[in-house]
């Protein structure tokens, strides 16, 4: 059997992969990756198991499984379609009018997106999105012209699209 270091340093990239691609948030990933490989190897040392890393698949699913019913009202996951539907209420005039569930997924994607946005982008999209200012009341506040901000925020959201295809795959 192999002690905890090896079997840390073998799967801790693959459960980390698994794991970010359906969630997104290092903590959490981090979190579940320690205590999905601490579940394995607490049932190795009391069972010889004919195939151990199918076992193991199966107690990180169980984790996926119960992270999101114990989370599932404050964290979920968010994808592609979340990205471009937020691109597209720029100047739209939608925000009063948005369900508590798609202001929860908002949420989600800035806390996501505040990882890699410099803090300028940061704070243009939350002006833009959740205070729901035009860009041409931004651009009074930047000296920016409307048509400058618009773009700024589409490529924004382009750069959030290609960086959330390289982490999800």
């Amino acid at each position: 059997m192999p002690d905890y270091e090896t079997m840390f340093e073998l799967y801790y990239p693959k459960l980390y992969g698994y794991f970010f691609r359906r969630i997104n948030n290092k903590a959490d990933v981090e979190d579940l990756v320690m205590v999905t490989i601490t579940n394995f190897f607490e049932v190795i040392k009391k069972k010889d198991l004919e195939f151990p890393a199918n076992y193991l698949w199966k107690i990180a699913h169980n984790q996926l499984v119960n992270f999101y019913s114990f989370n599932s009202i404050h964290k979920m996951p968010i994808g592609f379609e979340d990205i471009e539907t937020i691109d597209k209420l720029i100047d739209s005039g939608v925000e009063n009018n948005r369900s508590p569930y798609f202001t929860l997924r908002l949420e989600t994607l800035l806390n996501c997106m505040q990882n890699y946005l410099q803090q300028e982008e940061y704070s243009l999209v939350q002006a833009s999105i959740f205070e729901g200012k035009s860009s041409i009341e931004l651009a009074t506040e930047t000296g920016l012209k409307a048509d400058n901000i618009r773009q700024k925020l589409h490529r924004i959201f382009k750069k959030t699209k290609d960086k959330c295809k390289k982490i999800w795959g």
